[in-house]
């Protein structure tokens, strides 16, 4: 596996206009146009996922960046950061792929509180666009904004063609997090079901492993 950079701390211009979106079916991704966001839904063994895929112009193949956002109180999904996936696209030239995780936009996916099912259902989609002839699938960047840097992080080393990663706001230790806050809404968010000892998700102990 190539040495993945982490960067910590990274500033995104996400103000950025959208594109008219094109549905496409996943049979169809191939022919999505340079510059076009197309919104697609992929299979799963635990339902079906919603994603966006961002060709930029020319004809590739190109490095393909792995989007996944954060916390949304609307339960937005993927479309939240496609203007960060267009930025990829029209600045750098990579392929964007922005999913939707389990619970967000239009993923419909059963046990998606469980972070594993999560992390399988991002690597299906990956699994789906890499067989795109204009993507590269030996060039794969991840960027994951706050709950979406969390499970960047755990995919770390899960994808043998990693060249690099970027975390927003993330990854943390949600366990300290949940017992030294001051703030009760965001304790209730943490532990929605008030368990009396809640098995909090940490990625922080992974990273020595990073390669």
């Amino acid at each position: 596996m190539h040495r993945a950079t982490v960067v910590l701390a990274v500033g995104l211009l996400l103000a950025l206009g959208c594109s008219a979106i094109r549905s496409v079916s996943v049979d169809n991704l191939a022919q999505t146009h340079g510059g076009e966001v197309a919104n697609f839904f992929y299979p799963t063994a635990f339902g079906k996922a919603e994603a966006y895929l961002v060709r930029p112009k020319g004809r590739g193949p190109f490095p393909l960046m792995i989007i996944l956002h954060g916390h949304s109180w609307r339960s937005m999904g993927a479309e939240r950061i496609l203007p960060a996936a267009e930025a990829f696209a029209s600045d750098l030239c990579y392929a964007s792929l922005a999913v939707s995780l389990p619970g967000y936009g239009q993923t419909e996916i059963s046990g998606g509180a469980n972070p594993e099912i999560t992390l399988r259902v991002i690597l299906d989609g990956v699994s789906v666009v890499t067989k795109v002839d204009w993507i590269d699938a030996h060039r794969l960047y991840l960027y994951g904004f706050s709950r979406g840097g969390i499970f960047a992080a755990e995919l770390v080393n899960r994808l043998a063609d990693l060249r690099g990663v970027v975390l927003h706001s993330g990854a943390y230790d949600l366990n300290r997090l949940y017992h030294e806050t001051s703030y009760p809404w965001l304790r209730r968010m943490l532990n929605p079901y008030e368990e009396a000892n809640p098995k909090l998700y940490s990625v922080l102990p992974e990273v020595s492993k990073w390669r």
